[in-house]
């Protein structure tokens, strides 16, 4: 099911992935649109105050459509760059998800529609 997110909900803090989760070894297509030239990012991290979470982002992997994007991912964050006006990115986590843990946000206006 797919999930919208604006450049408003993803703008600081980001929206919680609430009732989400993603499954280990399946790919998340977050097709993104952007109104600003230059470099912006989309990050995925855990909830701050949640202590004993796993290392959700650690292993998990991303490829790129419509453009070449890079990204970096540590136990509890992944950040990718968006350097295109519009593009697909495919997130395949390492470990289950529960999205109740997890924020999504965005620089620079962007968009997201999300596959999970």
């Amino acid at each position: 099911m797919a999930t919208n997110y604006t450049s408003v909900q993803l703008d600081g803090t980001g929206s919680l992935l609430t009732g989400k989760t993603l499954n280990a070894t399946t790919g998340y297509t977050l097709n993104f649109t952007c109104p600003t030239s230059g470099s912006s990012y989309i990050t995925m991290q855990t909830v701050q105050h949640v202590a004993g979470l796993p290392a959700y982002f650690s292993g998990s992997n991303a490829t790129f459509s419509g453009y070449t994007g890079s990204y970096t991912a540590d136990q509890t964050k992944i950040g990718f760059v968006v350097e295109s006006p519009s593009g697909v990115i495919t997130f395949t986590p390492a470990v289950n998800i529960d999205g109740d843990n997890v924020y999504i946000n965005a620089t620079g206006g962007v968009s997201v529609n999300a596959s999970w």
